[in-house]
């Protein structure tokens, strides 16, 4: 009787031997010429997947349920694979391959076919037999995949991946369209970047190596992307000035990335302008950018914001004074008056004293608790340069963890493309604790008082507490809800650090690049301080945030972010097709992002013009 592939034991009238009660069996009768053929078939190749050895119960049932099965023929098979073959394909994957049997009433045993097997024991791909035993009663079955397969990188299924493609490039085209630019793309174009020298670089150029078309120069004359340390005014002025050619109108568009670009700040540009890539430059500093970064600046221009639109500004930034010449300038008479007030009054008399211009990681910061050691401060400062000072109100009563004192580090990206100005919140951050005890005792101890890593990090204590002195979001919120029950960092906190970012951009994006270069960004350094109110107080940003993975969570904080910070600039304006499997969101294939569009210039001057 001629037997087919796929029948039953049952529909092939077979010996009672072979009468199993259960699930009917597949039995399936391969020729040695068959089984060379499949070896040969290409398409079998394609949808094999690598052996892993099962480990499911020596059930009948659990034997039944695992799909087809090889009955063995009365002619051996020959050995299709070498020894040597097999110990290579072993050595791949750790362990030697095998297959499952059960034995039927007759002794005669027959066996699984496990190719792909999955939580249940079930296979729907059948591999292939590569070796048999000469017992004409016993088969005994190994099954493998091509070895090629043990040597291919991982990477996103090719279907998968072009949806996620296709999802990247739509975040970069409403980018553009959000800044009135239309990418013209060039398939044989090779980009090239220069990186300057300074706070983690290598970051830096493994953040561009992972990007295809891209290409290291060591020069920025001539680069297409340059990122430097510190603003380099020769760069910035190589910028072309952004020259609007024709009036432009805003138009209100559906986000299709409300999680990257809300609604309420999401909108488009047109005409758009058509620019080529290979003939574009980014820079990675703005151009005026102390206008924020400076103590001073930043000190004028909230002072002026807040005043305009009727807002104290002392309940946003700590009670500040000027003094631009020691204790001889005026505005120090000003600032003795209300240091005497406060003394008498009994509200404290401990103030910080900082630099005006641009510093930062704590270079000459001090804090003082007398009018003596103030006067001193300003006016026997050793420095190269002319400086002014800022003498602000301490925060005397912050927030403590764990009995000592923290700030709180986040990100904010700006961009300036095609003259149009935006800016992004970075939703992660991180604490930096103190490695002493709070105390206003001793206020001449840096490790008490200043949170900075570059001073922290010559304590005896640091990392004693906490790895680095770092702590994330997560680990702050769990702390809060154990310690005070009824406050969520998320919903109190978090919102009042976005907002303050947000006046910053207000009260400085006329004033941070005038001429508005065509294209560039910067990745900003806020800090700011909680007191016992869970009230937050701006106290600086940084134009040069410190980008060293001292801590094993900003191993994986600030490497994201910085890539992430690159998919909203450089791959808006030199598309390439690097995809990060890593960043895909499994639900709907978007690339996630944890930079929020926080204000944009567009949709605000749409906004005051309706008004």
């Amino acid at each position: 009787m001629e037997r087919k592939v796929g029948h039953s034991v049952k529909d092939l009238n077979s010996p009672p031997l072979l009468s199993i009660t259960g699930k009917p069996i597949q039995v399936m009768f391969i020729s040695e010429k068959r089984l060379k053929k499949r070896l040969s078939s290409p398409d079998l190749r394609r949808i094999l997947t690598p052996v892993k050895q099962s480990r499911l119960e020596q059930t009948l049932q659990n034997f039944m349920a695992s799909g087809k099965t090889f009955f063995p023929q009365k002619k051996p098979l020959t050995p299709l694979m070498s020894t040597l073959a097999k110990k290579t394909l072993v050595k791949a994957n750790g362990k030697n391959p095998s297959t499952e049997s059960i034995e039927l009433e007759s002794g005669v045993k027959i066996y699984k076919c496990m190719s792909n097997p999955n939580v249940n024991g079930n296979s729907s791909t059948l591999g292939y037999p590569y070796r048999s035993s000469t017992a004409q009663t016993e088969l005994s079955i190994v099954y493998k995949t091509p070895l090629s397969n043990h040597r291919r990188k991982t990477t996103t299924p090719k279907a998968n991946r072009s949806k996620v493609l296709q999802k990247k490039e739509n975040l970069s085209k409403s980018l553009q369209k959000s800044n009135g630019i239309l990418i013209k793309e060039e398939d044989e174009c090779i980009y090239k970047y220069f990186l300057g020298p300074g706070n983690n670089s290598e970051l830096i150029f493994k953040t561009m190596k992972k990007r295809p078309k891209w290409k290291r120069v060591y020069s920025h004359i001539g680069a297409h992307f340059t990122w430097t340390a510190l603003k380099n005014s020769s760069i910035t002025e190589s910028l072309l000035d952004y020259d609007l050619k024709e009036q432009r109108n805003t138009v209100l568009a559906v986000s299709e990335y409300p999680l990257i670009m809300p609604q309420d700040a999401y909108c488009q540009i047109i005409p758009l302008n058509s620019i080529l890539s290979s003939k574009t430059k980014l820079y990675n500093r703005l151009n005026a950018n102390k206008e924020l970064t400076s103590k001073k600046r930043l000190f004028f221009n909230m002072h002026s914001y807040y005043t305009e639109n009727r807002i104290n500004p002392f309940s946003k930034i700590p009670l500040t004074f000027h003094v631009s010449y020691g204790s001889y300038d005026a505005n120090f008479k000003m600032f003795v008056s209300k240091y005497n007030e406060l003394q008498n009054s009994g509200a404290g008399s401990i103030w910080i004293v900082k630099p005006g211009e641009c510093t930062n990681r704590g270079f000459g910061i001090r804090v003082c608790s007398t009018l003596e050691q103030i006067v001193d401060s300003i006016n026997n400062y050793e420095s190269d340069n002319e400086r002014t000072f800022v003498i602000q109100k301490y925060i005397d009563n912050p927030l403590l963890y764990k009995g000592r004192k923290f700030d709180i580090r986040c990100y904010a990206l700006i961009t300036c493309i095609m003259g149009n100005f935006q800016c992004f919140f970075y939703k992660e951050g991180y604490l930096r604790t103190s490695s002493v005890d709070y105390s206003l005792k001793n206020v001449s101890n840096k490790y008490i008082h200043l949170t900075n890593d570059a001073v922290q990090k010559y304590s005896q204590n640091y990392g004693k507490h906490e790895a680095g002195n770092k702590l994330s979001y997560a680990e702050f919120h769990d702390y809060l809800q154990k310690t005070y029950g009824n406050v969520d960092f998320y919903k109190e906190i978090l919102p009042q650090i976005k907002d303050t970012i947000k006046d910053t951009v207000l009260a400085t994006y006329m004033k941070l690049d005038p001429n508005r270069k065509t294209h560039s960004f910067e990745i900003l350094g806020y800090d700011f301080l909680i007191d016992t109110m869970y009230k937050v107080w701006l106290i600086e940003v940084n134009t040069n945030p410190c980008l060293e993975l001292s801590s094993p969570y900003l191993e994986t904080l600030i490497p994201n972010m910085v890539d992430q910070a690159f998919c909203l600039t450089v791959d808006q304006i030199f598309p390439s097709e690097y995809i990060d499997a890593s960043k895909k969101d499994s639900q709907n294939g978007v690339i996630s992002n944890e930079f929020e569009l926080i204000f944009n210039e567009a949709k605000y001057n749409r906004d005051l013009n309706l008004c």
